[in-house]
């Protein structure tokens, strides 16, 4: 490959166009050009003007949608009738009013050393679906539709939670019948059952890549007569011709393997056997109601309705069937259906009839909670100022009437209508249980929290504000109460978060990075609401036509990574991040030679990319550094003082090498190695660069903490243990803060002397649940080194934040 000059611009297309996908149809658009491109005409509103006669026989005309609404997408109708298309925040900068308020020497923990540690779990909803066990009701799961959480139990009753799987996003589950420790559950990928209640074999792996909703699994069924045979379904893509709609699998030794059949369905999304009959299953579909009375050799609609959520009975004759058309009752078995009044324009998701009064039936609905007292012919909203409307999962009890379990959801990865997704912050996500039927309603998300975070932000200006995020967890955290309550904003960016900045002097506008291929940058200019993504194709395409690198840095690309041009397809892993304090327009960022396959990352080596124009277009820089090595530009730091003095650390984390500190003294074009006295191969994780003077640099690192007063060209040790994070007062910059293994600590100095600031209270007041019992017993026995990923002191020093694995997110104030 040629060079590129320094001057070279963003890899994105120069016939981009305007484009409106509003009239057409994004399940054909996706056929035709493929997830990645469909996401970003989506994202952006715009597309190549040469893909526009491949997408052409994806036209719903204006009077097409006028005379047939039938040829909406479930999207559009979505869009069109309950919940409008976001609209991002345009760039729009608002200088600070404001500083951060100066505090009495006795308010400061690192005057007072008085560090109480509590805990602070970070909780919201995000569950898939509950399922009661039918004979013991006690013993309660739920699957959470992010992978590091992914299955809890309760054994009271849906009060407490304990983590007893953890693998992938779950989509479906149920439990044997009558047996509460036969347990099933599907994820993108897997089946997995229990047979125990605790321990987890895979029955069945699909022939799909984790992750899209469409190859996901929707639907597991237990046969009630005979729970040997077991029915699972897979959602499908949207049929077309001969191709796509749900898949369905059957087991016959009770979930232990799985056989597909040859079947040809809609998109499926809901199974539901007949009570006393194994041929007769009723199939849910984005078409409407099925019925097959041959075990799915053939199969007729007996409900047209768009999207069905779920299918429910008790006794085979009275079925419950909710969709984005509202609900709809049959007391004969699905042969006549009665629209439930009351609730016009509503989505009903979930709804379960209450055993001891058939006549009470609750709903999760697009509009909140709902119940009918007369079996469903008439409903009304019985929704909880406390509870936001975005709720999903449902439980009912049998041995207590007035007992309700509900849980909210961001529909980000919902397997079933994931249109009802809408970017933002939502507020008091959480898992909420009443025991008075409604008039009442108390959390139960104990045991639910994340633990094990990669960030953590402080405002600069507002020392209540903070953010938080864990890797593939349920999305990014906001706090303006030092904690107290939790916004979630989810999103593919949020999903694997790694450094989060505000603007300097500008904290309503904020950047990120991330792995995930579809935004692997985002910026926000109100405050963290609304996000403006970068896929990781802008990024790819700049390293192939980079001035220092070739196609020779893509190692090991399986053929589907490989676009019609033959450039790479994949993710990309960014994590490193700095704005120049002086002029908010240059951004840096830097990759990591991921070598993970999960997460299909197709770039390795490390990269630096710039932008000039606050992130509108990019260039590659880094002349000098080593971009064939396994590493991770894991930190990016400019001098506050003097901007074109800049430091990169270098790290083994999430890569497979450490390669020291590099330093560049011209805005970043060149660089060279700056780490006399420690090892090259030192896996450098934070730095921090006093604010007035750029030689005097603190690095943590693999091998301690170490000091530089000339600039890099020496450093001297002054802790030795292994540092992940570090983090400075910006009220008084002496002030430092470090986390590593097994421990953290400060220094008043900045950086000659520290301090532990660890004490009982850690463990003390650890969470509740039994994932941070089992790193407390491992830490107590020494079989485990506490891992203190991050650390965070506000900006007057008033409290510091710090997140150990296995408790999560912990606070001290005074």
């Amino acid at each position: 490959m040629g060079k590129q000059s320094d001057t070279s611009q963003s890899s994105q297309p120069s016939t981009l166009i305007n484009f409106n996908p509003d009239g057409y149809s994004r399940e054909c658009i996706e056929d035709n050009l493929g997830t990645e491109k469909t996401y970003q005409v989506y994202q952006f509103n715009k597309i190549e003007s040469g893909l526009m006669n491949k997408i052409e026989n994806c036209k719903i005309s204006d009077s097409d949608n006028r005379g047939d609404s039938s040829k909406e997408t479930i999207k559009q109708l979505i869009q069109r009738l309950y919940i409008p298309k976001t609209l991002v925040t345009s760039k729009v900068l608002e200088a600070n009013n404001q500083s951060c308020a100066v505090i009495k020497d006795n308010k400061k923990l690192h005057s007072t050393m008085n560090f109480n540690w509590q805990s602070i779990p970070v909780n919201s909803g995000e569950v898939a679906d509950f399922i009661v066990s039918p004979t013991d009701p006690s013993v309660v799961y739920l699957g959470i539709q992010e992978n590091t959480h992914s299955i809890y139990k309760s054994i009271d009753g849906g009060k407490n939670w304990s983590r007893i799987h953890q693998f992938d996003h779950t989509k479906t589950l149920n439990i044997h019948p009558t047996n509460p420790d036969i347990f099933l559950y599907g994820d993108s990928q897997q089946i997995w059952r229990t047979e125990n209640g605790e321990d987890f074999t895979k029955s069945f792996q699909s022939k799909y890549a984790a992750g899209p909703a469409d190859t996901s699994w929707s639907s597991i069924a237990f046969f009630p007569e005979d729970p040997s045979l077991v029915i699972a379904s897979i959602k499908g893509r949207y049929p077309r011709g001969d191709s796509g709609g749900g898949e369905i699998y059957v087991s016959k030794d009770g979930g232990k393997t799985f056989k597909e059949l040859n079947v040809k369905l809609p998109v499926t999304t809901v199974l539901l056997f007949d009570q006393t009959d194994s041929n007769k299953i009723f199939i849910g579909t984005d078409e409407g109601v099925l019925l097959s009375d041959d075990f799915f050799k053939s199969s007729k609609n007996i409900l047209s309705v768009k999207g069905v959520t779920s299918l429910n009975t008790l006794d085979g004759k009275k079925l419950i069937a909710t969709s984005i058309d509202g609900i709809h009752i049959s007391e004969d078995g699905g042969n006549n259906w009665i629209i439930g009044k009351g609730l016009d324009k509503t989505i009903f998701l979930r709804a379960y009839e209450i055993p001891q009064n058939r006549n009470i039936i609750w709903a999760t609905t697009s509009k909140g909670i709902a119940i009918s007292r007369d079996a469903g012919y008439n409903w009304e909203l019985n929704h909880p100022d406390e509870i936001p409307i975005n709720v999903k999962a449902l439980a009912v009890f049998p041995d207590n009437p007035d007992k309700v379990l509900v849980s909210t959801d961001s529909f980000r990865w919902d397997v079933r209508l994931n249109q009802l997704f809408v970017q933002g912050l939502l507020k008091k996500q959480g898992i909420y249980m009443t025991y008075d039927s409604g008039k009442s309603w108390e959390k139960s998300n104990d045991g639910l929290h994340l633990h094990d975070l990669e960030t953590i932000l402080s405002s600069p200006v507002n020392p209540d504000e903070l953010w938080t995020g864990q890797q593939a967890a349920r999305g990014m955290y906001k706090s303006t109460d030092a904690g107290k309550n939790w916004e979630l904003f989810a999103n593919y960016l949020s999903h694997y978060p790694m450094k989060i900045l505000y603007f300097p002097g500008y904290s309503n506008s904020m950047i990120a990075t991330s792995s995930m291929y579809y935004s692997v940058m985002g910026f926000s200019y109100d405050s963290g609401n609304t996000w403006t993504m970068l896929s990781a194709k802008t990024f790819l395409d700049l390293v192939m036509r980079g001035i220092h690198s070739t196609k020779q840095t893509f190692t090991k690309l399986i053929v589907d990574k490989a676009r019609d041009d033959d450039s790479p397809k994949g993710s990309i892993h960014l994590h490193g991040l700095a704005v120049n304090p002086k002029n908010i327009d240059e951004i840096f960022v830097g990759s990591v030679s991921d070598p993970s396959v999960f997460t299909d990352v197709a770039l390795r080596g490390v990269h630096l990319f710039k932008s000039k124009d606050g992130g509108e277009t990019w260039i590659t820089i880094g002349e000098g550094l080593p971009f064939t090595s396994n590493s991770s530009i894991r930190d990016i730091q400019i001098s506050p003082s003097e901007p074109n003095i800049i430091y990169l650390g270098l790290s083994e984390m999430e890569a497979e090498d450490g390669n020291g500190i590099w330093k560049s003294i011209d805005g970043g074009d060149k660089w060279v190695r700056a780490n006399n006295g420690m090892p090259d191969s030192n896996s450098v994780q934070a730095l921090y660069i006093h604010p007035d003077d750029g030689n005097l640099v603190i690095a943590g690192t693999n091998d301690g903490i170490f000091i530089t007063t000339d600039g890099g060209l020496n450093w001297i040790k002054k802790l030795n243990y292994k540092i992940l994070d570090l983090s400075a007062l910006i009220t008084e910059p002496n002030i430092v803060y470090a986390s590593g293994r097994d421990g953290a600590w400060v220094s008043t100095d900045f950086g000659n002397t520290w301090v532990s600031i660890l004490n009982d209270s850690v463990h003390n007041n650890k969470p509740k649940g039994n994932v941070a019992e089992a790193y407390y017993s491992g830490f107590q026995s020494g079989r485990m080194k506490m891992y203190i990923s991050a650390i965070e002191a506000n900006c007057n020093g008033s409290k510091v934040y710090m997140g150990i694995s296995g408790y999560g997110l912990l606070q001290a104030k005074n």
